[in-house]
């Protein structure tokens, strides 16, 4: 007798903002089978022979783990909402001081943790606007990405385009961003520039340890200012304790004030949020994964919207220290972008899998 497959699906979120939780571990114990949620947080896994009273474990780094039932996913109408991981700083002495200086010495080590020299990445691109829950515009690469280091000055990027597609929708206004774009902004020294960090407080929260890697974690928050005094900027930063290396950064941007942009558009709420995930390779630290997400409310063109701009790169596979002949000269990306005009969006028909298993 052939046990029945079951298809699991649902979506995983942030229990404090309700945004979606990108590439979050799935588990279900008694099969085995497990993999992870795409960049908007969503997941699907087949298993055989499961029923209500199995279990489901969820996790991500920087959240605390979740183990229910599958009837009890059903229960939630198939969202799990998962907390950020509290700290016991009860044997804790470091100074906010000693914070920075923690993030200020992992940023001085990007030279030894990162990628140095040419590294080749397969990885996707994804960039899409959605308006009011409608698709407005939708980018997707399947690319090689030829980077030519890790330091923010020295990074350049070259790529070979395996598959794409490029769908807009005629008439409205959308902002799109290049797999360099993001790449750029992941990058360690680009992210936490050193001039910058007197901007912020810093403060130890505790340390952790996920995929057998221990990790020190820094919280940090904007320092108001009479120009930005309705701007906040916060997040965490996990840094690995052997090497001194950060592993995962964080970002959530919220205006408390109405904005206006390009005389077309004043928005009343706007929020960015933004995950970063480097992982081990060798000897060195790579981008496993980089999402940022805007969330904006107000009236665009003289009509109230929802907005929602995201963008993600996610690695697949990676090569390091190519030699010169290896490095592929073109940057096709940029070329099909630049020469080719997109499809209608009404001939999209499903988004490309982002999970890459």
């Amino acid at each position: 007798m052939i046990a029945q497959s079951t298809l699991i699906e649902g979506k995983i979120t942030d229990a404090e903002t309700s945004y979606a939780l990108p590439y979050s571990n799935v588990f279900i114990p008694a099969t085995k089978e497990g993999g992870f949620a795409n960049d908007e947080g969503i997941f699907q896994l087949k298993a055989d022979g499961v029923t209500d009273n199995d279990s489901i474990w969820f996790s991500h780094l920087g959240y605390e783990e979740i183990r229910i039932t599958l009837g009890a996913l059903k229960k939630m109408g198939n969202v799990v909402a998962a907390k950020p991981t509290q700290y016991n700083l009860a044997e804790v002495v470091i100074t906010p001081f000693g914070a920075r200086d923690m993030v200020k010495s992992a940023i001085a080590n990007t030279k030894q943790n990162y990628p140095s020299d040419y590294s080749k990445i397969r990885m996707t691109f994804k960039d899409f606007s959605k308006r009011s829950g409608h698709r407005s515009h939708y980018t997707y690469f399947d690319l090689d990405a030829y980077i030519k280091s890790y330091q923010g000055k020295k990074m350049e990027m070259f790529s070979k385009v395996y598959s794409y597609e490029m769908y807009d929708k005629k008439g409205e206004f959308a902002v799109g961003m290049k797999p360099e774009n993001i790449l750029q902004f992941a990058m360690v020294e680009n992210t936490f520039k050193e001039d910058k960090l007197k901007d912020f407080e810093f403060t130890y929260l505790g340390n952790t340890t996920y995929n057998n890697s221990e990790l020190d974690v820094i919280g940090y928050k904007s320092i108001p200012t009479k120009k930005n005094d309705f701007v906040t900027v916060s997040g965490r930063v996990f840094i690995t304790k052997e090497k001194k290396a950060i592993e995962y950064i964080e970002f959530n941007v919220k205006s408390e004030r109405a904005k206006r942009f390009f005389l077309v558009a004043k928005m009343d709420t706007l929020n960015v949020v933004a995950q970063i995930a480097f992982k081990p390779v060798d000897t060195l630290y790579v981008v496993d994964y980089a999402v940022q997400t805007t969330y904006a409310m107000g009236t665009l063109f003289g009509k109230r919207d929802n907005l929602v701009y995201s963008t993600t790169v996610k690695t697949k596979d990676v090569k390091l220290h190519l030699k010169p002949e290896e490095v592929y000269p073109k940057k096709e990306v940029e070329e099909i972008m630049k020469k080719e005009k997109p499809k209608d969006i009404s001939l999209m028909k499903e988004d490309p899998d982002m999970r890459l298993k």
